[in-house]
């Protein structure tokens, strides 16, 4: 299993036809193991949270352990009649951006730290 700084990756059509037949998957060449990040852009005809759960099971032990080492998650909806796709981003957790994260997090719950 060779590691990659980054996974990226276009799946083509929209997510709600995405077939999630377990047994079809085998791990990829970029595949990341240990806490990862991930980005998904969604170009679709419309929102559908349904969609993000599909592509990440999809994704799970394909790009990625599982579901579990999933450590940070941006997912950014786009309304795309013509060309329907979702681009994915997964890349390792490390340190600095494990703190990043928290910063993050400590931002929109600790009203004390914004001041």
């Amino acid at each position: 299993m060779r590691m990659s700084s980054i996974f990226k990756a276009t799946i083509v059509g929209e997510p709600s036809s995405l077939d999630d037949d377990s047994d079809k998957k085998k791990k990829s060449e970029d595949y990341i193991s240990g806490d990862v990040g991930i980005v998904l852009d969604i170009f679709a005809k419309k929102i559908n949270k349904r969609n993000e759960s599909l592509i990440l099971n999809l994704l799970e032990g394909y790009a990625f352990d599982d579901l579990n080492s999933i450590k940070v998650k941006l997912i950014r909806h786009h309304h795309d009649i013509e060309n329907q796709r979702t681009e994915v981003q997964i890349f390792p957790v490390n340190d600095i951006l494990e703190k990043w994260w928290e910063d993050i997090e400590i931002m929109t719950t600790d009203k004390k730290k914004l001041n």
